[in-house]
Protein backbone atom coordinates (compact mmCIF):
# COMPACT_ATOMS: atom_id res chain seq x y z
CA UNK A 1 0.00 0.00 0.00
CA UNK A 2 1.15 3.70 -1.26
CA UNK A 3 1.58 6.47 1.38
CA UNK A 4 -1.26 8.23 -0.11
CA UNK A 5 -4.08 5.14 0.54
CA UNK A 6 -2.59 4.90 4.42
CA UNK A 7 -3.30 8.21 5.30
CA UNK A 8 -7.17 8.09 4.85
CA UNK A 9 -9.88 5.47 4.44
CA UNK A 10 -10.55 5.22 1.23
CA UNK A 11 -12.45 2.64 -1.61
CA UNK A 12 -11.17 -0.73 -2.13
CA UNK A 13 -10.73 0.61 -6.32
CA UNK A 14 -9.10 3.66 -5.33
CA UNK A 15 -6.39 1.44 -3.08
CA UNK A 16 -5.79 -0.19 -6.18
CA UNK A 17 -5.21 2.01 -8.54
CA UNK A 18 -2.98 3.86 -5.81
CA UNK A 19 -1.30 0.44 -5.89
CA UNK A 20 -1.08 0.18 -9.41
CA UNK A 21 0.26 3.93 -10.03
CA UNK A 22 2.60 3.58 -6.91
CA UNK A 23 4.23 0.25 -8.33
CA UNK A 24 4.65 1.57 -12.35
CA UNK A 25 6.64 4.63 -10.63
CA UNK A 26 8.93 2.94 -8.20
CA UNK A 27 9.73 -0.42 -10.58
CA UNK A 28 10.51 2.13 -13.29
CA UNK A 29 7.38 0.65 -15.48
CA UNK A 30 5.73 3.94 -16.00
CA UNK A 31 5.02 4.59 -19.34
CA UNK A 32 6.27 8.15 -20.19
CA UNK A 33 6.08 9.63 -23.83
CA UNK A 34 8.74 10.51 -26.02
CA UNK A 35 10.09 14.68 -26.20
CA UNK A 36 9.82 14.77 -30.18
CA UNK A 37 13.65 15.22 -31.12
CA UNK A 38 12.96 18.25 -32.86
CA UNK A 39 11.35 20.06 -29.60
CA UNK A 40 14.45 18.17 -27.60
CA UNK A 41 16.79 20.64 -30.11
CA UNK A 42 14.84 23.47 -30.07
CA UNK A 43 14.33 23.74 -26.42
CA UNK A 44 18.18 23.13 -26.25
CA UNK A 45 18.08 26.74 -28.55
CA UNK A 46 16.18 28.34 -26.06
CA UNK A 47 18.87 28.08 -23.43
CA UNK A 48 20.73 29.96 -26.01
CA UNK A 49 20.72 33.92 -25.98
CA UNK A 50 21.91 34.01 -29.36
CA UNK A 51 20.72 30.87 -31.14
CA UNK A 52 21.28 30.27 -34.97
CA UNK A 53 17.63 31.02 -36.32
CA UNK A 54 18.50 29.93 -39.15
CA UNK A 55 18.93 26.06 -37.68
CA UNK A 56 15.79 26.80 -35.81
CA UNK A 57 13.66 27.45 -39.13
CA UNK A 58 14.78 24.37 -40.49
CA UNK A 59 14.30 21.82 -37.86
CA UNK A 60 10.73 23.16 -37.47
CA UNK A 61 10.50 22.38 -41.55
CA UNK A 62 11.32 18.85 -40.37
CA UNK A 63 7.76 18.62 -39.02
CA UNK A 64 5.14 19.79 -41.78
CA UNK A 65 2.26 19.45 -39.33
CA UNK A 66 4.43 21.18 -36.51
CA UNK A 67 5.59 24.01 -39.85
CA UNK A 68 1.60 24.40 -40.61
CA UNK A 69 0.46 25.09 -37.04
CA UNK A 70 3.20 27.32 -36.32
CA UNK A 71 2.52 29.36 -39.00
CA UNK A 72 -0.98 29.31 -38.51
CA UNK A 73 -0.49 31.06 -34.62
CA UNK A 74 2.22 33.71 -36.38
CA UNK A 75 -0.94 34.30 -38.64
CA UNK A 76 -3.56 34.67 -35.67
CA UNK A 77 -4.91 38.01 -34.76
CA UNK A 78 -2.25 38.38 -31.40
CA UNK A 79 0.38 38.17 -33.87
CA UNK A 80 -1.16 39.31 -37.02
CA UNK A 81 0.46 42.07 -38.73
CA UNK A 82 0.50 44.32 -42.07
CA UNK A 83 0.82 41.11 -43.77
CA UNK A 84 0.36 37.59 -44.10
CA UNK A 85 3.19 35.38 -43.13
CA UNK A 86 4.14 32.70 -45.55
CA UNK A 87 7.21 31.44 -44.65
CA UNK A 88 9.24 30.36 -41.37
CA UNK A 89 11.62 32.42 -42.14
CA UNK A 90 9.23 35.53 -42.31
CA UNK A 91 7.71 34.28 -38.78
CA UNK A 92 11.33 34.52 -37.17
CA UNK A 93 11.89 37.96 -38.53
CA UNK A 94 8.85 39.39 -37.52
CA UNK A 95 8.16 37.62 -33.61
CA UNK A 96 12.28 36.78 -33.20
CA UNK A 97 13.68 33.46 -32.89
CA UNK A 98 12.04 32.68 -28.75
CA UNK A 99 8.98 33.22 -29.36
CA UNK A 100 8.87 31.23 -32.02
CA UNK A 101 10.42 28.61 -29.75
CA UNK A 102 7.69 29.62 -27.49
CA UNK A 103 4.87 28.45 -30.32
CA UNK A 104 6.96 25.36 -31.31
CA UNK A 105 6.83 23.95 -27.81
CA UNK A 106 3.35 24.95 -27.17
CA UNK A 107 1.77 23.67 -30.17
CA UNK A 108 3.85 20.48 -29.91
CA UNK A 109 2.96 19.83 -26.06
CA UNK A 110 -0.99 20.35 -26.42
CA UNK A 111 -0.94 18.25 -29.66
CA UNK A 112 0.87 15.72 -28.29
CA UNK A 113 1.78 15.55 -24.83
CA UNK A 114 -1.37 16.95 -23.47
CA UNK A 115 -3.98 14.82 -25.45
CA UNK A 116 -6.04 12.06 -23.19
CA UNK A 117 -8.81 11.08 -25.14
CA UNK A 118 -10.93 9.65 -22.19
CA UNK A 119 -10.67 12.84 -20.01
CA UNK A 120 -10.68 14.97 -22.69
CA UNK A 121 -12.22 18.16 -20.62
CA UNK A 122 -9.57 17.28 -17.52
CA UNK A 123 -6.87 17.78 -20.53
CA UNK A 124 -8.20 20.73 -21.77
CA UNK A 125 -8.48 22.29 -18.57
CA UNK A 126 -4.68 21.07 -17.55
CA UNK A 127 -3.49 22.46 -20.85
CA UNK A 128 -5.12 26.15 -20.31
CA UNK A 129 -3.87 26.49 -16.87
CA UNK A 130 -0.42 25.18 -18.24
CA UNK A 131 -0.53 27.58 -21.25
CA UNK A 132 -1.46 30.72 -18.74
CA UNK A 133 0.87 29.69 -16.33
CA UNK A 134 3.85 29.82 -18.80
CA UNK A 135 2.60 33.50 -20.16
CA UNK A 136 2.64 34.37 -16.54
CA UNK A 137 5.96 33.19 -15.74
CA UNK A 138 7.38 35.03 -18.58
CA UNK A 139 5.55 38.13 -17.52
CA UNK A 140 7.17 37.97 -14.61
CA UNK A 141 10.47 37.54 -15.64
CA UNK A 142 9.73 40.76 -17.80
CA UNK A 143 7.90 42.98 -14.85
CA UNK A 144 11.30 42.01 -12.47
CA UNK A 145 13.83 43.35 -14.95
CA UNK A 146 15.04 39.74 -15.79
CA UNK A 147 13.35 38.69 -19.03
CA UNK A 148 14.57 34.82 -19.91
CA UNK A 149 12.97 32.31 -21.93
CA UNK A 150 13.26 29.46 -19.55
CA UNK A 151 10.48 31.25 -17.36
CA UNK A 152 8.24 30.66 -19.75
CA UNK A 153 8.86 27.05 -20.29
CA UNK A 154 8.94 26.26 -16.18
CA UNK A 155 5.30 27.95 -16.13
CA UNK A 156 4.13 25.56 -18.89
CA UNK A 157 6.00 22.40 -17.68
CA UNK A 158 5.22 22.48 -14.06
CA UNK A 159 2.27 20.23 -13.90
CA UNK A 160 3.11 18.32 -17.17
CA UNK A 161 2.92 14.96 -14.91
CA UNK A 162 -0.41 15.26 -14.36
CA UNK A 163 -1.19 14.53 -18.39
CA UNK A 164 1.13 11.13 -18.33
CA UNK A 165 -0.91 10.07 -15.09
CA UNK A 166 -3.89 10.61 -16.51
CA UNK A 167 -2.82 7.85 -19.67
CA UNK A 168 -1.62 5.92 -16.56
CA UNK A 169 -4.86 6.05 -15.47
CA UNK A 170 -6.16 4.79 -18.51
CA UNK A 171 -3.96 1.96 -18.46
CA UNK A 172 -4.84 0.82 -15.05
CA UNK A 173 -8.76 0.79 -15.61
CA UNK A 174 -8.09 -1.92 -19.18
CA UNK A 175 -6.17 -3.78 -16.31
CA UNK A 176 -8.37 -3.50 -13.09
CA UNK A 177 -11.93 -3.71 -15.22
CA UNK A 178 -12.67 -0.63 -12.69
CA UNK A 179 -13.22 3.17 -13.20
CA UNK A 180 -13.09 6.54 -10.13
CA UNK A 181 -14.71 9.05 -9.86
CA UNK A 182 -13.93 12.68 -10.59
CA UNK A 183 -12.66 13.39 -6.57
CA UNK A 184 -10.35 9.81 -6.90
CA UNK A 185 -8.80 11.01 -9.94
CA UNK A 186 -8.11 14.38 -9.17
CA UNK A 187 -6.72 12.99 -5.79
CA UNK A 188 -4.01 11.13 -7.53
CA UNK A 189 -3.10 13.79 -9.36
CA UNK A 190 -2.67 15.97 -6.62
CA UNK A 191 -0.45 13.40 -4.88
CA UNK A 192 1.06 12.58 -7.85
CA UNK A 193 1.90 15.18 -10.68
CA UNK A 194 4.88 16.18 -8.96
CA UNK A 195 7.15 13.20 -8.72
CA UNK A 196 5.58 12.26 -12.13
CA UNK A 197 6.21 15.27 -13.68
CA UNK A 198 9.95 15.27 -12.07
CA UNK A 199 10.68 12.23 -13.76
CA UNK A 200 9.64 13.17 -16.82
CA UNK A 201 11.67 16.08 -17.33
CA UNK A 202 14.73 14.11 -16.15
CA UNK A 203 13.96 11.35 -18.37
CA UNK A 204 13.47 14.05 -21.17
CA UNK A 205 16.67 15.57 -19.93
CA UNK A 206 15.19 19.52 -20.08
CA UNK A 207 17.37 22.18 -18.02
CA UNK A 208 18.09 21.60 -14.38
CA UNK A 209 15.29 25.05 -13.55
CA UNK A 210 12.02 23.32 -15.56
CA UNK A 211 13.27 19.93 -12.98
CA UNK A 212 13.07 21.83 -9.85
CA UNK A 213 10.14 23.83 -10.93
CA UNK A 214 7.85 20.50 -11.44
CA UNK A 215 9.57 18.96 -8.31
CA UNK A 216 9.38 22.08 -5.85
CA UNK A 217 6.53 24.94 -7.23
CA UNK A 218 4.20 23.88 -4.94
CA UNK A 219 6.00 24.63 -1.89
CA UNK A 220 9.14 26.33 -3.29
CA UNK A 221 10.87 26.61 0.25
CA UNK A 222 11.46 23.27 0.28
CA UNK A 223 14.11 23.56 -3.01
CA UNK A 224 17.36 22.18 -1.48
CA UNK A 225 18.65 26.24 -2.50
CA UNK A 226 16.96 29.26 -3.48
CA UNK A 227 15.76 29.17 -6.50
CA UNK A 228 14.21 32.16 -8.28
CA UNK A 229 12.52 30.12 -11.06
CA UNK A 230 10.63 28.06 -8.32
CA UNK A 231 9.19 30.62 -6.94
CA UNK A 232 8.08 32.13 -10.04
CA UNK A 233 6.16 29.34 -11.51
CA UNK A 234 4.33 28.83 -7.79
CA UNK A 235 3.23 32.74 -8.35
CA UNK A 236 2.34 31.68 -11.87
CA UNK A 237 0.33 28.99 -11.18
CA UNK A 238 -1.44 30.88 -8.65
CA UNK A 239 -1.97 33.64 -11.19
CA UNK A 240 -2.95 31.17 -13.80
CA UNK A 241 -5.99 29.66 -10.90
CA UNK A 242 -6.80 33.47 -10.51
CA UNK A 243 -7.65 33.93 -13.73
CA UNK A 244 -9.50 30.63 -15.00
CA UNK A 245 -11.61 30.66 -12.12
CA UNK A 246 -12.47 34.43 -12.74
CA UNK A 247 -11.01 35.38 -9.32
CA UNK A 248 -8.30 37.66 -8.40
CA UNK A 249 -4.91 35.73 -6.28
CA UNK A 250 -4.66 37.13 -2.68
CA UNK A 251 -1.14 39.29 -3.12
CA UNK A 252 1.68 37.53 -0.82
CA UNK A 253 3.87 39.68 0.29
CA UNK A 254 6.65 37.45 1.25
CA UNK A 255 5.85 35.37 -1.70
CA UNK A 256 6.84 38.77 -3.99
CA UNK A 257 9.53 39.73 -2.12
CA UNK A 258 11.25 36.65 -2.55
CA UNK A 259 11.28 37.17 -6.19
CA UNK A 260 12.00 40.90 -6.45
CA UNK A 261 8.48 41.79 -6.94
CA UNK A 262 6.88 45.54 -4.85
CA UNK A 263 2.99 46.47 -4.77
CA UNK A 264 3.63 48.20 -8.44
CA UNK A 265 4.96 45.19 -10.14
CA UNK A 266 1.86 43.01 -8.62
CA UNK A 267 -0.36 45.62 -9.89
CA UNK A 268 1.38 45.58 -13.53
CA UNK A 269 0.93 41.36 -13.32
CA UNK A 270 -2.80 41.66 -12.48
CA UNK A 271 -3.38 44.16 -15.34
CA UNK A 272 -1.92 41.55 -18.05
CA UNK A 273 -4.94 39.25 -17.65
CA UNK A 274 -6.91 40.19 -21.18
CA UNK A 275 -3.50 40.34 -23.30
CA UNK A 276 -2.93 36.59 -21.73
CA UNK A 277 -6.62 35.61 -22.71
CA UNK A 278 -5.56 37.13 -26.23
CA UNK A 279 -2.65 34.80 -26.14
CA UNK A 280 -4.38 31.75 -25.08
CA UNK A 281 -6.58 32.08 -27.56
CA UNK A 282 -4.15 32.34 -30.20
CA UNK A 283 -2.27 28.87 -29.74
CA UNK A 284 -4.71 25.65 -29.86
CA UNK A 285 -3.99 23.16 -31.97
Amino acid sequence: MSVLAAQAPVSKAFSQYDDAIAARIETGKLKLPVLPLAIQRIMEMNSNPEFDVQALSELIHQDQTLAGHVLRVCNSSIYAGTYKISSLRQAISRLGGHAMVKIAVSVTMQGEIFQVVRFREEIQEIWRHAFASGLYAQEIAIVRGAPDPQMYMCGLLHQVGKPVLLQTIVSVARQLDSVLDESEVARLLAVYHTRVGTLLATTWKLPATIVDACRFYEQPGDAPTPATEVYVTHLASRLADGLLEGQVPACDPALLDAIGLTAAHWATLQSKEEEIKAMMGAISV
